[in-house]
């Protein structure tokens, strides 16, 4: 039984079509991946929105207002000097993130000099 090229490239087309579809769908089948992408995509917007969204200081005290409970004015309240926990939290958030990605990126760029370093030479 002989093949000609375009049947060949269609049926691989074909297999290829199917593995994407099969891959798509466990990915989707997993809710502990869902909610980790969701998570992160939500910290990092707010993490990057937020000098555009508030413009209230992290820093910045307000004594009278210190202690407050949770409520519409502080989503997580304040602490002991009257600072809003959560613009603090989401800077310290952007800060947690810059690193993290600088580390990553660093450990890549390290990691891919020394893996072509050893194979090439064989010193490692």
């Amino acid at each position: 039984m002989y093949f000609t090229r375009k049947s060949a490239s269609d049926a691989s087309m074909a297999i290829l079509k199917e593995q994407r579809q099969l891959r798509k769908e466990r990915l989707l089948a997993s809710p502990g991946l869902i909610i980790g992408c969701v998570g992160f995509v939500i910290i990092l917007l707010f993490a990057v929105l937020v000098p555009i969204l508030n413009k209230t200081d992290p820093n910045a005290m307000v004594v009278a207002d210190r202690l407050q409970p949770p409520g519409k004015g502080h989503l997580l309240g304040t602490d002991e000097l009257g600072r809003d926990l959560f613009i603090r939290v989401m800077y310290g958030a952007r800060v947690s993130l810059w690193v993290g990605g600088c580390v990553a990126a660093f450990s890549c760029i390290l990691g891919t000099i020394i893996g072509l370093y050893a194979s090439y030479f064989n010193k490692i």
